[in-house]
Order: structure tokens, then sequence, then C-alpha cells
């Protein structure tokens, strides 16, 4: 996952505003606020929680217990910032095909650099998937090479780097305190991600292609997607998504009655869309 520096605060400790786009009401997904976990205080400082982290907490527990994905508003990355990732990346993705000969190719030993059109598969037994990428690991223990990226991708990926580790690391200890962890083990999580160093930054592009009515529906494996269905594997997956320029069609399955073969959680169908400005 996407996933430092400090984040600021004012003197008086007042709760810092993004002002990301709000969700949608239509997928029934919560938005949670974070912003009682900006604040240099309370859990964050050492000390218990203050009552509006634990109502936040007690929040964050509720909405992945139902659903396993929530909407995030007030965590540290501004709409400005994601603005800047899209628009960079466009960019990037926007090179020529010739010119995409010149980036630095995916390394599976670092799981950094650029993967081309249809060489990966989420989801195995379909056909590879329909997108490209550029992934980026911490400059601390990785060399990430932006070699025939367009100007100013590299710096705006390595600040969105520090922006996300930092949420990142504020959401692991709101985490901690949802699952009432002891007071000396709230940074356990964020501790471990620093530890196992496994967070992985994904520039996503996924270009326009022909509607398959079987690829909506699952009915086929035959049929390729531009992301194939799967789970996650980290812990934590922080998600921006440009729907409002580029449409809709994320999918997520929820918890709550999503068992494999469910209703909700079933090989085909009832996956919920995901709209707005992203969530994890």
């Amino acid at each position: 996952c996407p996933l430092p520096a400090p984040f600021p605060t004012t003197e008086k400790k007042t709760r810092p505003r993004e002002n990301m786009p709000a969700p949608t009401a239509e997928s029934g997904i919560p938005c949670v606020d974070l912003s009682s976990f900006l604040v240099d205080e309370g859990c964050m400082i050492g000390k218990d929680p203050t009552p509006a982290q634990l109502e936040t907490a007690a929040a964050i527990d509720t909405v992945c217990r139902q659903h396993g994905f929530l909407y995030l508003n007030n965590f540290g990355v501004t709409a400005e910032d994601a603005r800047l990732a899209f628009d960079k990346s466009k960019e990037l993705f926007g090179l020529s095909e010739a010119e995409k000969q010149g980036l630095r190719r995916y390394d599976p030993a670092t799981n950094t650099g650029f993967s081309g059109y249809a060489t990966e598969s989420l989801n195995k037994i379909r056909p590879p998937d329909m997108k490209e990428a550029f992934n980026v690991r911490a400059k601390e223990h990785y060399k990430n090479d932006y070699s025939g990226a367009p100007a100013g991708f590299g710096d705006m990926a390595e600040a969105f780097w520090d922006k996300l580790n930092e949420a990142n690391r504020r959401l692991s200890i709101a985490l901690a305190v949802a699952l009432k962890l002891p007071s000396k083990d709230l940074r356990f999580f964020s501790k471990a991600c620093e530890k196992t160093d496994l967070c992985t930054l994904r520039f996503l592009h996924c270009p326009p292609c022909d509607f398959d009515p079987g690829s909506a529906t699952g009915d086929t494996d035959k049929v390729a997607l531009r992301l194939g269905e799967h789970t996650d594997f980290g812990m934590v997956t922080i998600l921006f998504h440009d729907s409002a320029a580029n449409g809709e069609g994320l999918q997520v399955k929820k918890v709550e009655g999503g068992a494999v073969g469910g209703e909700a959680g079933g090989e085909s169908g009832g996956g919920v869309g995901v709209c707005g400005g992203g969530g994890a």
C-alpha cells in the first residue's frame, strides 16, 4: 500500500481539514473522519486516547467489521496532493510507447519500476489485467529510478510517499485503538510497518476499453478486466480513485454477508461500486 514527515499542527491543536471530495452515498460505505488522530495529543503522544480518538476508533471498528472498506476524510492528504499525483501520473502514462521503453522496467526483486500494459494478472484464472503501473518504495531502502519519467514525476512521487507514510502511521495507531490494544502496544502496527518495510506506492492506469457483459457479471473467466478480482494481502490499502475524471468501475465486496459463495461475497456479482476521492 501506499504508505516520515511530521504532520503540521497549530499551536492551539485545532484539527486540520483537508477538504477531500465527499464520497457519494450510493455505495452505502461510511466515511470516517480521522482528524482526531492528526493532532499530537492523547494516544499520538503516548497518553491515553482522547474521547474524540476513542469515538473515531469505534467508528473504524464498526465499519471494518461490517464492510471491510471505508472512506477516509481529514487523514493528512489534501485534495491538492491527490490532484497533483493524478496529474503527474497522467503525464507518465501519457508517454508514447516508444518513450515508455525508456522507463525503468519493473524489478521483481525490489518491486519498483514500470510494468507495461497487460503484464500482470491479479486473478490468475483470467487473462492479464488491462492496466499499466509504476511502483515506488521507501527511498531510505530502495533506489527509485525515475529515468525517462516526465519532469516533476519523481519529486511528486517522493513527496506523496512521505505524506502517505505519515497518514499510514497515524491510521495504524487508530486501528490499534479500534482493536482495544493496551496503551503500551498502540504503536505495534506502525512499528511493524517501519520494521518490515513492505509498503509500496503504486500508480495505476487502466486505458479505455470496450465493454464486455461477461466481465461485468463475472460469469466467465475468459474475459480480462482492468484489474482482476483480488484480496490485498497487506494490512491496509489507501486508495485514490479519480472517478470524477475517469468514471466509476472500482468495486468492493463487503464483509457483512460476504462469505465466499454468499450473495455479497460470491464469485459472481455482489460488488459495490466505489466512487469519490479515495478510501482505505
